[in-house]
């Protein structure tokens, strides 16, 4: 009967101690953030033209991600992002 008692509080342990551990390696491994680099890119004219696809697509392949348009000072402008 003792020895049953000792065996459950031994694998009891052991199954908190992995309990914790697990607990603080999700933890560890959810804190690292994703660092960004920011553009932004005004286009001169109002309408989207061959030039300005282009200038998009070269962007798109160079990893940039399109987050935002807006006009500021009543011209166009893109505001993009990617990990650094």
């Amino acid at each position: 009967m003792q020895a049953k008692r000792f065996l459950l509080a031994v694998v009891v342990a052991a199954l908190l101690l992995c309990a914790v551990g697990w607990t603080g390696y999700a933890q560890r491994a959810k804190t690292k953030r994703t660092a960004w680099e920011y553009k932004v890119v005004s286009f001169s004219n109002q309408s989207v033209d061959r030039e300005s696809l282009n200038t998009l697509n070269e962007l798109g392949a160079q990893g940039w991600e399109l987050v935002g348009v807006s006009e500021v000072g009543g011209i166009p402008t893109s505001f993009f992002k990617r990990p650094k």
